[in-house]
């Protein structure tokens, strides 16, 4: 059962991903997504991916 909605509810979510995936890209272009390297339970290791706010040419901290 949860499965089932969490597919419906990616479902009625793709339009709004792809129209925040094409804002990103008229704004500032490509990547759409940013990635980064998270520690989870026991201390795993594991890639987060989210989609890009802060503008392409940001020096990092």
């Amino acid at each position: 059962m949860t499965k089932l909605i969490s597919v419906l509810t990616l479902i009625c979510l793709s339009p709004m991903f792809a129209l925040v995936a094409l804002a990103i890209i008229i704004d500032d272009g490509l990547p759409i997504f940013f990635r980064q390297k998270r520690i989870g339970i026991n201390n795993d290791e594991f890639w987060i991916y989210k989609f890009r706010t802060m503008k392409n040419e940001t020096p990092d901290i």
